[in-house]
């Protein structure tokens, strides 16, 4: 951060603030300029009278007006002024610092600035010229501004508040009998299907030793390749005689590459069968599923 006096009357954009002290209902503690060009940009100055952070000090930003694609940047040097009348010059402010690297604006940061610009006790102090005549002048020069395109993606993140759950109880009949995949009825959340799918046998790594489980997007084809679903699984075989019960649980990311996450070795294969009367009573094994929509994020 660089800040100096000058007496020079620069080329800016200038903002003069009247009747700073109305009173206190009729006060404007934040102010945006018109728009203005400068260095082929659209712009305004924005003005917290009152502190946009700090209450006792003033705040002063340059703020990009154009609207911005994702993948655009647009680097500035700028210097913001605050005009001393009585002394005839003006305290300055300059970004980028003394390091010379030039200030980036960009989709999701289109303000920079000077949460600190000045004290209110400065700015007040009737030695300064900053108020005279319950008015101040506040302004802005854009010395340059380039364009910079880049080919990287972004992505949004959207939090689920509304607790969206998807639940099913899923009962196996002849149990005994099935040595090929099984899926089970879709089921949904009230936004995104889901499915079941058990391999009695194993697969992968659980190939022929293991209960293979997983939950699957009820279609491959139900999500937009550019979104992407956060979930918390939990997979359960029922203990029918005893609160027993075999879980697993974890969070996964379902988007159109990845339909399908869950255990291949969810449950031994001698095990299964060394509580057999409990875990599949009546040759009849049940299977729970629990997802929860955590959140779903979309990329740019």
């Amino acid at each position: 951060m660089t800040m100096q006096i000058s007496e020079k009357i620069p080329p800016y954009y200038a903002v003069e603030i009247q009747k700073f002290s109305a009173p206190k209902d009729y006060q404007v503690t934040k102010y945006e300029s018109e728009v203005f060009e400068a260095q082929e940009y659209k712009w305004k100055l924005v003005v917290h009278l009152k502190g946009s952070k700090s209450k006792d000090h003033i705040s002063l930003y340059l703020a990009l007006a154009d609207t911005l694609e994702p993948h655009i940047l647009v680097y500035a040097v700028f210097r913001l002024y605050l005009l001393d009348r009585k002394n005839h010059n003006h305290l300055i402010r300059q970004l980028p610092d003394s390091e010379g690297k030039k200030i980036c604006f960009h989709k999701r940061k289109l303000e920079w600035g000077f949460d600190k610009f000045i004290n209110v006790a400065a700015f007040r102090d009737p030695s300064n010229g900053y108020l005279v005549g319950d008015a101040c002048v506040v302004g802005v020069e854009v010395i340059s501004a380039d364009k910079a395109t880049i080919t990287g993606k972004e992505e949004s993140l959207s939090i689920n508040k509304q607790g969206h759950v998807a639940k099913h109880l899923w009962k196996i009949e002849k149990f005994s009998k099935l040595s090929e995949t099984r899926t089970s009825e879709i089921f949904t959340d009230g936004i995104q299907e889901w499915k079941i799918e058990l391999h009695p046998e194993g697969t992968d790594l659980g190939k022929m030793e293991y209960l293979s489980l997983y939950v699957c997007l009820g279609d491959d084809n139900a999500i937009d390749p550019s979104s992407k679903i956060y979930t918390h699984v939990t997979l359960r075989v029922l203990d029918q005689l005893k609160d027993k019960h075999i879980i697993a649980e974890e969070n996964f990311w379902f988007d159109s590459t990845r339909s399908r996450h869950g255990w291949s070795r969810f449950l031994p294969l001698d095990y299964l069968h060394r509580f057999k009367k409990s875990l599949q009573f009546e040759d009849v094994l049940f299977v729970d599923a629990e997802v929860k929509v955590l959140a779903v994020t979309n990329v740019h």
